[in-house]
């Protein structure tokens, strides 16, 4: 079921909906989701530690939004790399 949904579509900051790229944008900006797999589903926004745990969340997620289309992020601690390819 994750990977159809993945499938579907893997969105990171990819989406066109200005309210969904804005509230990704506050979520990046937000220190308490450095580090985290974070799920933007449904306007709410959902974090983990691991990504074992994103895993399962996600699974639970995906039953109780079956019509709405996630947006998985890692957001990287502050002294991270990260490279960006357009």
């Amino acid at each position: 079921m994750i990977a159809h949904a993945l499938q579907v579509r893997y969105s990171i900051l990819m989406r066109s909906n200005k309210a969904t790229h804005q509230q990704i944008t506050r979520i990046f900006q937000n220190p308490k989701y450095r580090g985290k797999h974070v799920v933007y589903i449904a306007g709410k926004v959902f974090a983990t530690d691991t990504g074992k745990a994103k895993t399962k969340l996600l699974e639970k997620l995906l039953q109780e939004y079956p019509r709405e289309i996630p947006t998985i992020l890692y957001i990287p601690k502050v002294d991270s790399l990260v490279l960006i390819l357009e």
